[in-house]
């Protein structure tokens, strides 16, 4: 080649191309191939680059010291290349033309490289990735340059002072390349960082800095980028849609037009490390033979072996980091995108019930899965591309040997075997995960009424036996885990193995060189970590796949599609209008704007339901419905969200003064916050657990008035107030004078003769259809309404006496919290004019009434109203304003929960290790020693036959590094096996006394922790342990004991290299310090993220009708996009976070091998340096690992922390030192005597009393009922008669029994509690009524004919919507029935069904419990005016008490003013006489 006669570019070149003599200093190769190396670079990507900067807004600003150095520096050198032109000729050098033609288009470079800074600069690019690796491309060529005059005969001075002068100028532009314009605070630092630093992850230093400092904060986390956001992916998503040719596209199509083009990029910067990766066994095969060349060559050849060993293995790392970080990224926007769709999904559900799939497990489990499968989805093709390189390397030095690679297709089938077991056995541990996911939500829904009934066994064992057979899923995919990472650390051994062994049969020593066998044993050890991914990822991905079917199921599911027809003239018209639901069939209904609208019927009769059709939440079958677009709802179960009590009633409006004064004012609720230490802003938890429920139907009563809607809908919000409370509603608030006289008005309540007389239409149902309707007048005597009606007529209780009125009304307006509706003020036009005026101009429209001053503002209104378009820009901007407000107090809230985390206690870690045993931990640790053990000792005696077959001596290190290596497989097998077994026995120790804990802990728990928190626990935190944990264990030993290997390999065979070792533990050490707190601390605000965002899903699951009644849609997505911005924000830093120690701690292994190859080279000495090097080449990522698995461990003591302090709970079946309560006797009580001695109680949680100084005697058998308005302290009593409060003074006997001696779930079985929220529990109706199996079925069918119960006992009706709250009563009824009892405890249980129903249930209740003591919670004074005794209870203390005709025989007595609200109100059937 150094004598071709053939020149490669003759019409420029005068001399050979090719010269390998004098190389560098040929001109030809100069200034074609060297310096169109750079030309070509900036030519190609300019085609691409240009139209990326035109897309870019022009931004007017001064230039920067940065730019104008630039811009001079490239003007300078640009100058100085024209001078050499000019220079060249005009001496008329010999190789002009092709020195003209190189230089030319060098000089056309720099001046593109001029204009293309300056346009970076004007469309504000802070960094540019093509200049800079034209300046370094250029560099090299100036060297090339540079070598080349220098070794000429006689330079010519001028030429080397300008290639000086050039060199100079592109290693400034260089280093200048390597900052960027100055950073923004507003910006994630990714963006403004140099295209240097974002390759080294240089950029994160700062923040890593700033993190350790301030740890105990989070303003140091960066913000995320503007194409990693929620709403810019949403619209991502929408304009991949509208691209796609079909309407019915699938999801997961969109997906893919969405990434490709990242996925691609990923996929490209894959492919350039996978090359790289095979260059260190290439480069080993020539540096080997230098080191033991007997006729050694000069030493600077080895110097340079070692600086591109360095150089190979930055780009690597470079590389290498890319694709992780790349991939990642990529993986939580296709799980943002995912996310985002669900929860699109759900809210278009409009409430309707999801029976077979939980969604947090989609958004938690199954949208993970998809993470993690597309962070490495790369492998599926870069495993088999680095297999292909590895077998032409192979196949090149030793031929046909390289064929038992293929062993590797015929391994994979049984992979594929193992694969669909694994996706079997993890779609029945998903499966498991919700039942076990529905059974903890129907808990913690349901705590109170579980606690009251002693169920607390039942659900023990029920979510014992769920865990049980999840684990058991666990287990079989962990062990077929097990399984196949056994056969891919086997796989590689066997075929080297064969390889060895043929080539020993067929003694060809001349392929197994030292070189060669390095060279094999590095490239086969390369391939074993893709060995050991490659299955991993396609078990990911036969995981993901049972996910993508889950999540499918549910985006396939129809929407519950609701489109709203405007109606002008009327407020609602049903036109044979037919719902899919409850059997609503051909309704028909006119309502006018204006109008009191009374819906009544029996329970079941489809009340509720037409509500709900009325909203959307039920989808129309056939028919006509129109109705005016903006509604308020209220619904028959009152829904709080998790927040303040002031979010819960401005839902998401802007806040007004007024209007939140005229909402709590008219809905009863201002005495309440006024007794409240944070009024308004007083926390409720989810569900509203610390309110009464009368409280909690005025909130939703409060949320509907704040809206100011067109038609109110309530659904029976007055069954749970109290008569004083009630009344004033009627009066101030849906009466013919209360605020609402001029809104339409459709309310589901009890049939009431005086308040039904003021209803405009009353409507009966039956079965589902409307069977009257009318004015009161019309319909009453009909006999669909008379056999709800047990009401005396109007006539009759228009003759109570004037000083009977007078006494009732004087006792309304002391007990009504001085509030004085508005309208009683506004008497006189001038009155009214001027409160109408005072009011704010979006409240004015919404002031009703007939005066003439009244229609002079309306037409007042009508000239001064403003656009609709800007009308929806102040409804946009207040929406966006109160989101804004939220999500800041959403994260000082997150940064004060961190705070109170942060600190982590080893001694909690200790409890879980305790829990798994040391003996299991021993064993295991001592497995994966052994394992590696094996591992380096048969990689040494391979080394050794190599060298003794290499020598032709006889050796059988062969058979014992085959023993070995069969040995290691088997140890390693173990290690999985027995870490799984010892693993999942402690999960399902630590699962059952989390949940014995839960369950026993007392209910002031429920009410002072959200039950978010504790889903949390049991499925996030607890999901950690049971996979996060062991997998990460497995990986922490394996990574521990290769870097220890490889450290004790390198002290014992070059001892010289100790120094560097220790330097290398100690930078390691560092590190350590600084990333571990910033990871916890990032870890731990991620998990509260991750924790408010279910939190924020479960609501939106629970409260969707709501939300589509309100039409509030748009407020939820707004504050979810920002709970998943906050999440991925974390998301992103921990991700970068590790990218940026991975890079560190591999440019510290580079730069031992770096520091080993340049030892080696200047000692001469290559004895150990192939196994050495491959150690060290494998132990660059291993220290990564290492300190990755050791901050994960480390943040999980966070998740075990947690988990302990659920497992410690105060157990309320003990007292103070631990000493379980004793038992009650088999058959107490026996008579049923209750008596209270000056006795006090309070919560829990709170300081002040909530009964105090209570002396009373109920004798046995005697009737009391209980009485007083909202919050007197009625439900109270109760608690305290079922140990749910803490006695603070005195003594509460029953029978002659200190109840708070007694064990609280032993009191509880043996009293009769009906509860006054009536639930069903998941499972049968036999086993809600007879949860322990004590009866026959005859029992319970005699039972449930006493109750006219008519239902099927093999059937579950939990979830089904055709079961009112009335029914759901009388089951609780049926079940009363079977279990005897001398204590009667009804708390409102009467309260959702007609009256008919009442006083049938009430003669039930006489007639089966007449020998037993009955304390019954009522508002509705019928139902205890025949009782022995009432009680009346005010501020927690009793003060009345005695038989009802004794109270009514004193005027001012309590109970005697109650009674007269009532009858006034409708609520109370006769008078006493």
């Amino acid at each position: 080649m150094t004598n071709s006669n053939v020149s490669m570019f003759p019409l420029l070149c005068q001399e050979y191309f090719w010269e390998l003599n004098n190389l560098l200093s040929n001109t030809c190769l100069q200034n074609t191939l060297v310096a169109w190396t750079p030309v070509g670079w900036l030519l190609i990507t300019s085609f691409f680059y240009i139209p990326y900067l035109k897309r870019n807004k022009t931004i007017r600003k001064r230039l920067s010291y940065l730019t104008i150095t630039k811009l001079t520096a490239t003007s300078l050198l640009i100058s100085a290349t024209i001078t050499f032109l000019l220079h060249i000729n005009m001496i008329k050098h010999k190789d002009r033309t092709v020195i003209n033609f190189g230089k030319g288009l060098t000089l056309f470079s720099q001046v593109l490289s001029l204009v293309l800074q300056y346009a970076e600069f004007k469309k504000r690019i802070f960094t540019s990735a093509v200049n800079f690796i034209y300046w370094l491309l250029a560099i090299f060529e100036n060297i090339v340059w540079l070598i080349a005059v220098e070794e000429q005969a006689e330079p010519d001075k001028l030429e080397s002072i300008l290639v000086k002068i050039s060199l100079s100028f592109k290693c400034a532009l260089f280093l200048l390349f390597c900052f960027s314009e100055k950073r923004s605070k507003k910006l994630n630092p990714y963006e403004t960082a140099s295209f240097l630093s974002r390759l080294t992850f240089f950029w994160m230093t700062s923040v890593m800095i700033r993190g350790y400092r301030q740890r105990n904060r989070d303003n140091f986390v960066p913000n995320l980028m503007e194409n990693d956001t929620t709403s810019y992916i949403h619209l991502k998503c929408k304009a991949s849609e509208k691209t796609m040719k079909s309407k019915n596209h699938h999801w997961f199509s969109v997906l893919v037009r969405m990434f490709w083009k990242e996925l691609i990029f990923i996929f490209l910067i894959r492919a350039m490390y996978d090359i790289l990766v095979f260059v260190n066994p290439i480069l080993l095969f020539y540096f080997l033979p230098f080191l033991e060349s007997k006729t050694p060559g000069p030493k600077w050849i080895g110097y340079v072996f070692a600086f591109t060993f360095f150089i190979v293995n930055i780009a690597m790392s470079m590389a290498d980091q890319a694709v992780y970080w790349r991939s990642n990224r990529l993986g939580l926007n296709v799980k943002t995108a995912i996310s985002d769709a669900i929860y699109r999904k759900l809210l278009k559900k409009r409430g309707q019930l999801l029976q077979d799939v939980s969604i947090a497990n989609l958004l938690s489990v199954d949208t993970d899965m998809f993470h993690e499968c597309t962070a490495f989805l790369w492998v599926l093709w870069s495993a088999p591309f680095q297999f292909i390189i590895c077998f032409v390397i192979l196949a090149v030095h030793f031929k046909y040997v390289a064929l038992y690679c293929g062993l590797i297709f015929p391994a994979y089938i049984l992979v594929r075997y193992c694969l669909k077991k694994i996706g079997e056995c993890q779609e029945e541990f998903l499966n498991e995960k919700d039942n076990r996911r529905c059974v903890m939500k129907e808990i913690m829904d349901k705590i109170k009424v579980i606690k009251l009934q002693a169920l607390e066994s039942i659900f023990l064992k029920k979510l014992q036996d769920i865990r049980i057979k999840e684990l058991s899923f666990l287990q079989k995919r962990l062990l077929w885990d097990a399984f196949i990472a056994t056969i891919s650390e086997v796989l590689p051994f066997v075929v080297t193995l064969l390889m060895y062994m043929t080539l020993y049969f067929i003694q060809d020593t001349g392929s197994l060189s030292t070189e060669n066998f390095f060279m094999m044993y590095m490239a086969t050890s390369i391939l074993e970590t893709n060995f050991v991914i490659f299955p991993d990822v396609f078990a990911d991905c036969a995981k993901t796949y049972k996910s993508y079917k889950r999540i499918d199921q549910f985006l396939s599911s129809p929407d519950n599609d609701f489109t709203i027809d405007n109606c002008k003239d009327f407020a609602l018209v049903l036109e044979n209008a037919s719902f899919l639901a409850a059997g609503l069939q051909n309704l028909n209904l006119t309502v006018t704007p204006g109008e009191l609208i009374v819906i009544c019927g029996k329970s079941g009769s489809g009340k509720s339901a037409l509500l709900q059709s009325m909203i959307g939440c039920i989808p129309k079958t056939s028919g006509s419905f129109k109705r005016k677009l903006k509604v308020a709802y209220a619904p028959q179960q009152p829904w709080i969200m998790s927040g303040t009590i002031k979010e819960n009633i401005i839902f998401g409006k802007m806040f007004n003064d007024k209007r939140f004064s005229h909402a709590t004012k008219y809905s009863a609720l201002q005495e309440d916050l006024n007794n409240l230490k944070d009024s308004e802003e007083t926390k409720v938890t989810d569900q509203g657990m610390n309110l009464s429920g009368g409280q909690r139907s005025r909130i939703n009563l409060a949320r509907t008035i704040f809206s100011r809607p067109d038609i109110f809908l309530l659904d029976d919000q007055l069954s749970a107030l109290d008569p004083t409370s009630s009344n004033y509603i009627i009066n101030n608030l849906f009466g013919k004078r209360g605020l609402l006289n001029e809104i339409t008005r459709i309310i589901v309540t009890e049939p009431n003769s005086n308040w039904l007389s003021e209803a405009d239409q009353v409507i009966v149902m039956d079965n589902g259809q409307i069977v009257e309707k009318g004015c009161y007048r019309q319909i009453q005597h009909t006999s669909s309404f008379k056999e709800l009606l047990t009401k005396p007529s109007t006539s009759q209780l228009e003759i109570k006496s004037i000083g009977e009125e007078a006494s009732a009304d004087h006792l309304q307006k002391s007990s009504s919290r001085n509030l004085t509706p508005t309208f009683q003020k506004l008497n006189t036009r001038r009155n009214r004019t001027s409160y109408i005026i005072s009011m704010p101009l979006t409240e004015r429209c919404y002031s009703f009434a007939e005066g003439s001053a009244e229609k002079r503002f309306t037409s007042f209104y009508k000239r001064a109203q403003i656009s609709s378009s800007y009308r929806r820009f102040a409804r946009d901007l207040s929406r966006k304003v109160y989101m804004e407000g939220a999500s800041m107090q959403m994260s000082s809230i997150e940064a004060d929960d961190s705070l109170q985390n942060y600190e982590l206690k080893s001694q909690e870690f200790r409890k879980y290790l305790k829990i798994v045993g040391m003996f299991g931990i021993l064993v295991t640790f001592l497995m994966a020693a052994f394992y590696q053990a094996t591992k380096v000792v048969s990689g040494l005696k391979l080394e050794g036959w190599t060298t003794d077959f290499a020598n032709n001596t006889e050796s059988n290190d062969l058979f014992i590094y085959g023993s070995f290596g069969l040995t290691q497989a088997i140890w390693l097998g173990l290690f999985y096996i027995t870490t799984t077994l010892f693993a999942i026995r402690a999960n399902k120790k630590i699962h059952l006394q989390m949940i014995e804990s839960l369950l026993l802990s007392p209910l002031s728990f429920f009410s002072e922790n959200s039950k978010f928190q504790v889903d949390y626990d049991f499925f996030n935190n607890l999901g950690e342990i049971d996979e996060e944990l062991l997998n990460t264990y497995k990986m922490w030993c394996n990574a521990f004991f290769d870097i220890f290997a490889t450290f004790v390999l390198i002290c014992c065979q070059l001892n010289y290299l100790i120094p560097i070792i220790f330097i290398l533990i100690i930078f390691l050490i560092i590190q350590m310090i600084i990333y571990i707190p910033v990871v916890i601390k990032l870890n731990q605000m991620y998990n509260l993220c991750s924790r408010n965002l279910l939190e924020h899903i479960a609501q939106t699951e629970s409260g969707g009708d709501v939300i589509a009644a309100f039409s509030n849609e748009s407020s939820f997505v707004k504050k979810n996009n920002l709970c998943m911005d906050q999440l991925q924000r974390y998301a992103h830093a921990i991700m970068t976070v590790e990218r940026w120690s991975a890079f560190l701690l591999q440019f510290a292994g580079s730069l031992v091998i770096f520091g080993v190859c340049f030892y080696a080279a200047y000692e001469r000495k290559g004895e150990s340096i192939g196994l050495i090097l491959t150690y060290l080449i494998k132990v660059s990522k291993s220290l990564d690992w290492f300190v990755r698995m050791t901050s994960h461990i480390i943040v999980m003591k966070v998740a075990v922390q947690q988990v302990n302090c659920l497992m410690g709970l105060k157990k309320e079946n003990t007292d103070f030192e631990g000493n379980p309560f004793k038992k009650l006797p088999e058959n107490w009580p026996e008579k049923g005597e209750i008596e209270f001695l000056d006795f006090s109680a309070k919560y829990e949680s709170e300081n002040t009393c909530c009964l105090s100084g209570i002396d009373l005697l109920i004798k046995p058998g005697e009737k009391v009922g209980i009485i007083g308005k909202s919050g007197s302290g009625k439900s109270s009593l109760i608690m305290a008669l079922t140990q749910m409060v803490k006695c603070s003074h005195g003594i509460l006997n029953i029978d002659g029994q200190n109840i708070f001696a007694a064990d609280p779930q032993d009191l509880r079985s043996k009293l009769l509690i009906f509860p006054q929220d009536c639930e069903l529990y998941s499972g049968t109706l036999r086993s809600n009524l007879d949860p322990y199996e004590q009866f026959t079925d005859e029992q319970l069918h005699n039972a449930m004919r006493t109750t006219e119960l008519d239902l099927d006992l093999s059937k579950d009706y939990s979830n089904d919507a055709e079961v009112s709250s009335g029914m759901k009563q009388l089951i609780y009824l049926t079940k009363c029935l079977l279990k005897r009892s001398k204590v009667v405890i009804l708390d409102e249980a009467t309260a959702n069904v007609s009256q008919k129903k009442s006083k049938q249930i009430m003669k039930i209740v006489e007639q089966n419990f007449n020998a037993s003591t009955i304390l019954c919670i009522a508002h509705k004074l019928d139902i205890v005016k025949n009782y022995d005794k009432i009680l009346v209870m005010e501020n927690g203390e009793p003060v009345e008490f005695g038989p009802p005709r004794q109270l009514m025989s004193r005027k001012n007595s309590y109970y005697y003013n109650m009674v007269l609200l009532s009858e006034k109100s409708g609520l109370l059937d006769t008078i006493y006489e």
